[in-house]
């Protein structure tokens, strides 16, 4: 190449000098981006490569409140030994060490070319506060290599309760007291005890018992059934710290015996990071009805004043619940005595039984035939243990001496012309027999 002047062989050198620098810059560019694309597998001879992993927690995931065991693993893939490893856990909210634990280690002199978990495991236990959110939370370590600078690498931790974010607040029926065959309605309310919504809530009622065995399944009915009423109820989501109430209407069989049930409830549901949780709880409904009995006082014979005289007090239960615990006492009165013992025991009645128990009174003159009231004073207990006091007047009919034979002469008075009536139809029969037979005999003369 020939040059005409000084200034064009000038301006051809400058350009030149320009294009080879930019050329350098641009090759050197793609070795620095190269060998750091390249900088987790590839290593010059005579360098170190630290690197960290976690291995595990246990557990996990960590209850708040809990202490949580966290591992790590550090390895050195460098070809060169690492001296004077240092590492620490840099524990913030909601995690702490126990006091006195140190949180830096020295892990000493780390040999180079490890693969897979060769290397140092490093282990520290931290306490979980309280109030930590449900989720997974990160946790900071950091490590250097003798008087290199620190590197820093973040893990998390996963936290969640193993306690139920739901909790059953209330739950009512109404009525308390259910009678066979009747309607009844039960109230639950469901609250949101963790730090996030929860959704997807599913309640099922389960009205029939299941009972695996060997040759198949069994399903036992309740003596409860749904009326007008699904057995499913679904919230779409519950606000932290909110509450929600489903509403289950069931009836009760006429057969249904009078005790408490339990009915079963099945709830699942889900928290933000998409666990899913489930419980089975006990919903506990009473039948019962009114005890139903009637009391009377009963005589053998007619009872007459000034003078000694057995009564019998019976207990009737016309209800379909139980009597426990009958005992019946006859109290003090101007109108009678007590001879012997007020008061008996009678035990049990079950529905539709009766029991009497039996007194020895005596009764004052009175001036004429009277209804005197009997005291007593009955107890018992329903079939929950309930206790039950009552006072009642029984009438019992109390005859004066004079009444009684004046009663009984009448009585004979009237004997006297029944007898008298019944000869005198017999004597008209006998006189209609012989005077038919005559008027016979009369007929087979002529």
């Amino acid at each position: 190449m020939i040059f005409n002047s000084d200034k064009a062989y000038k301006d051809f050198f400058y350009h030149y000098i320009m294009e080879t620098r930019i050329i350098a810059i641009f090759l050197l560019s793609i070795i620095l981006i190269s060998s750091l694309s390249f900088a987790e597998v590839t290593y010059m001879e005579g360098t170190d490569h630290i690197e960290v992993r976690l291995l595990n927690q246990q557990p996990d995931p960590v209850e708040p409140g809990k202490y949580v065991e966290v591992r790590f693993n550090v390895i050195n893939t460098g070809l060169e030994n690492a001296e004077n490893v240092l590492f620490e856990i840099e524990p913030k909210f909601p995690f702490s060490l126990e006091k006195g634990v140190d949180a830096q280690k020295n892990l000493g002199t780390i040999l180079g070319g490890a693969t897979g978990t060769n290397g140092v495991t490093v282990y520290y236990r931290l306490y979980v506060d309280k109030a930590a959110n449900q989720g997974t939370t990160d946790i900071k370590v950091k490590y250097k290599v003798d008087n290199n600078l620190w590197a820093t690498r973040t893990f998390q931790i996963r936290i969640r309760s193993n306690q139920s974010l739901l909790a059953i607040e209330q739950i009512i029926t109404k009525p308390q007291q259910i009678t066979p065959g009747s309607v009844c309605s039960i109230f639950m309310t469901l609250k949101n005890n963790g730090d996030d919504d929860i959704k997807n809530v599913i309640v099922k009622l389960i009205p029939i018992t299941i009972i695996p065995q060997t040759t198949g399944t069994t399903y036992i009915e309740s003596d409860f059934s749904p009326y007008e009423d699904s057995t499913e109820k679904i919230i779409k989501n519950i606000e932290t710290g909110k509450s929600e109430t489903v509403e289950f209407k069931l009836i009760a069989s006429s057969d249904s015996q009078l005790k408490p049930y339990k009915i079963p409830i099945q709830i699942a549901y889900e928290d933000r990071m998409g666990h899913s949780y489930s419980k089975e709880i006990y919903a506990g409904l009473v039948v019962r009805e009114d005890i139903d009995y009637v009391a009377v006082a009963e005589k053998e014979d007619q009872i007459i004043e000034n003078s000694k005289n057995k009564i019998y007090v019976t207990i009737s239960n016309k209800g379909k619940s139980k009597m426990n615990f009958v005992y019946i006492e006859i109290l003090p009165s101007e109108d009678y005595t007590i001879l012997g013992t007020a008061g008996t025991y009678l035990g049990n009645l079950d529905s539709d039984d009766e029991d009497s128990a039996e007194y020895e009174l005596f009764f004052p003159k009175y001036n004429k035939t009277k209804e005197v009231m009997i005291n007593t004073r009955i107890s018992y207990r329903d079939a929950y243990n309930k206790k039950y006091t009552e006072k009642k007047h029984l009438p019992i009919l109390i005859y004066t001496a004079e009444d009684i034979l004046m009663y009984e002469q009448k009585s004979k008075g009237s004997n006297t012309v029944l007898y008298i009536s019944v000869l005198v139809l017999i004597l008209a029969g006998y006189w209609y027999l012989k005077r038919r037979k005559k008027k016979k005999e009369e007929e087979q003369e002529l």
